[in-house]
């Protein structure tokens, strides 16, 4: 898959195998990026969700501290 190119040889650049090789490093790294960032994204919200459940939860036993006052 990898030749030594030697200075005569008339192909310059990328051959097929290489670019093949380079285009699917940046997919999966692309597809590596994209996950990251949904999996962070939903659990930033799962946090916020549970941090608005609790603080919603503690509100409500102050409210009942009160009534009872």
């Amino acid at each position: 898959m990898w030749h030594q190119k030697t200075r005569n040889h008339r192909r310059q650049g990328w051959v097929l195998p290489d670019a093949l090789l380079a285009v699917s490093i940046v997919a999966t790294s692309v597809m590596l990026a994209q996950s990251f960032l949904q999996t962070t994204h939903r659990l930033e919200h799962q946090r916020q969700v549970q941090l608005q459940r609790v603080r919603r939860q503690h509100d409500d036993a102050l409210k009942r501290w009160l009534a009872v006052q």
